[in-house]
């Protein structure tokens, strides 16, 4: 019997989290899983293109991607610090912003 409890317990505790999911738009790192979700409202997903019948989407960050995933955050941090660097030329703060410079190689 204490079996049959806790598996509802625990079955009530995802049922809870998935309901938290559908109202929480922000990526969200589960311990117990080993994974970063999120979930994308129907709305959010026209919006890129992705018209789908279901109320939403909820796209999961697996622990083999990370990798990948960190190696792209590096690259638009870069890319972040370029067109800075193209914005402070306008403002005349700079003289060059060469694609090359080590700031973002």
């Amino acid at each position: 019997m204490t079996k049959l409890a806790l598996l509802a317990g625990v079955a009530a505790l995802f049922l809870a989290t998935g309901a938290a999911h559908a109202g929480s738009e922000k990526w969200e790192a589960s311990f117990r899983q080993c994974h970063i979700r999120k979930w994308f409202s129907k709305d959010e997903l026209a919006a890129i293109g992705w018209a789908r019948e279901t109320e939403g989407q909820t796209i999961v960050i697996e622990p083999e991607e990370i990798p990948d995933i960190l190696k792209a955050i590096g690259v638009i941090k870069k890319c972040k610090a370029f067109y800075q660097c193209l914005e402070d030329r306008e403002r005349g703060k700079v003289k060059h912003c060469y694609e090359n410079d080590r700031r973002w190689r």
